[in-house]
């Protein structure tokens, strides 16, 4: 028979736990390299993916409505018409349907 050593009765084995999360700073240098890579990534994407086309011609101009720039919109809307880019300015608001039109 084998003799069992370092034994102490009432005391059991403990098994090896799996870490279940990180440390906090460890997660947070993680998110922020995330965060600073996306800012960076996003400010690409918003220089390289905007195209600025000038208009020749156009049956009529959109507004959209809905936004806190709708006015800002409105304006350049006019401002494209009387460059005779288009015949007819027309809204998304339900109420209006014709803004201006020759």
């Amino acid at each position: 028979m084998r003799k069992i050593t370092n034994y102490k009765p009432g005391k059991e084995a403990k098994s090896p736990r799996l870490r279940v999360s990180a440390s906090p700073l460890r997660f947070l240098i993680i998110f922020l390299t995330l965060f600073l890579a996306w800012i960076l990534f996003a400010r690409f994407l918003a220089e390289n993916l905007i195209v600025e086309k000038p208009l020749e011609s156009a049956d009529a101009i959109l507004v959209l409505s809905g936004s806190s720039v709708y006015l800002e919109r409105t304006q350049k809307a006019i401002l494209v018409y009387k460059q005779g880019v288009a015949p007819k300015i027309t809204d998304r608001r339900r109420r209006t349907r014709g803004m201006v039109e020759n």
